[in-house]
């Protein structure tokens, strides 16, 4: 589990040096204040308890406890009393200041007390709303605002950052000869291998069912790689066996995994986590038990057919439409052209809806060349592509990669 995560916990108590000073200061204030102070006497005895009560509610037990000795001390003195003089003083004033001392312990014990009791349950929410009971890895919520935090980081220091889609093979075949309950052992076996086998400051999250998400900071694939080929040693080494049938049997395990990198493979959370989805898509076409690393730096998938382009050549004052858009990525595409185009810098208006308005973008003619009927088959280059039109294309509908 990341070390990380520890720090987005709530505390118990501020940090000591913290407290020192907050002490420190209070006594600096004591020594400053004139003995004439309406803060030292009697009367300001209602704003002391004020000040207690808040120091309970703030530092905790021990803090509520400091500032009634603190007030303590600041009554006797606003008062010209010393320790040694307190069994000399008539019964009355005895009965006051001791009223006052009660009223000051008890006012900052109790908001101490409740401070404390209301962090506990505080963090006590939190682990449940970050950690996944069944498998002990962080729940999907958590392991996607911690993956998008790491991004930021990795983007803000231009730092590594991998990422993992971990799938376990042929799960549902399982639940279905065994049960729901030996899955459940089976993957409780698996993910405290898997935490097992990762860093310090990687994180792992349940991302659906079966399928674990991993984050991988300040890691470059070939690093990811190691990591998830050690599981794999593991996982051969080790048979699960589910106490919940008669005769234990001995489940073998075995996972897909597809991973990415950042910025390599994208600079967007959502470019990044598509990618390894294909890349996990592939470990399973290929045969299951084995970890795609993708290396492309633009995917190239199929787009769907109700994509259309229209190529604009300003100094040839033509409009060219595409017959088919074999390919596309974040960078370009492949298309079919009804007709050639002479010039290489044209206008590309891609329309991703049917009657919606198309997204524009000057374009570079890279590659000519043309299909087994002659039609021209042209690679066009992206100058410059906005935000917009790659958010579109990496949310666009489509499951088949290009190999």
């Amino acid at each position: 589990m990341s070390s990380r995560i520890k720090n987005f916990s709530h505390r118990a108590y501020p940090d000591r040096f913290v407290y020192s000073i907050f002490v420190g200061a209070a006594f600096i204030c004591i020594g400053i204040l004139p003995p004439c102070s309406p803060l030292l006497h009697p009367g300001g005895s209602f704003l002391l308890f004020l000040i207690v009560f808040f120091c309970g509610i703030s530092f905790g037990l021990a803090g509520g406890l400091s500032a009634a000795i603190l007030a303590v001390y600041l009554m006797l003195l606003g008062n010209n009393i010393a320790l040694p003089d307190l069994p000399r003083l008539p019964p009355e004033q005895q009965q006051s200041l001791s009223f006052l001392f009660f009223i000051y312990f008890m006012g900052g014990s109790m908001a101490g007390y409740h401070a404390e009791t209301d962090r506990r349950v505080k963090r006590h929410l939190d682990k449940l709303t970050q950690i996944d009971k069944l498998t002990g890895c962080y729940t999907f919520p958590f392991i996607m605002n911690l993956l998008e935090r790491e991004t930021s980081r990795s983007r803000r220091y231009k730092l590594n950052l991998t990422v993992a889609l971990v799938d376990i093979d042929f799960f549902k075949k399982i639940n279905n000869s065994y049960g729901h309950l030996v899955g459940n052992d089976l993957l409780k076996h698996f993910a405290k291998t898997l935490r097992h086998c990762l860093r310090h400051t990687d994180s792992a999250g349940r991302y659906n069912g079966e399928e674990f998400l991993l984050v991988l900071p300040e890691s470059t694939p070939d690093q990811a790689l190691i990591a998830l080929e050690r599981l794999q040693e593991h996982l051969q080494r080790i048979r699960m066996r589910s106490p919940r049938t008669r005769t234990f049997l001995q489940l073998p395990l075995s996972f897909s995994a597809g991973v990415a990198c950042f910025p390599h493979n994208g600079d967007e959370l959502s470019a990044l986590l598509s990618t390894a989805d294909i890349a996990l898509a592939k470990a399973k076409k290929g045969g299951r038990n084995r970890i795609v690393v993708e290396r492309r730096r633009w995917l190239r998938v199929r787009p769907p057919q109700a994509l259309r382009m229209v190529l604009v050549d300003f100094k040839a004052r033509q409009m060219v439409e595409s017959v088919e858009i074999v390919d596309i990525s974040q960078e370009g595409m492949r298309v079919l052209l009804q007709r050639p185009v002479p010039h290489d810098t044209v206008l590309c208006r891609i329309y991703f809806e049917k009657n919606k308005e198309a997204v524009e973008v000057e374009s570079r003619i890279v590659r000519r060349s043309s299909d087994e009927s002659g039609r021209p088959l042209v690679g066009i280059q992206f100058i410059n592509p906005p935000a917009a039109l790659r958010q579109k294309i990496i949310q666009m509908p489509t499951d088949s990669p290009i190999n």
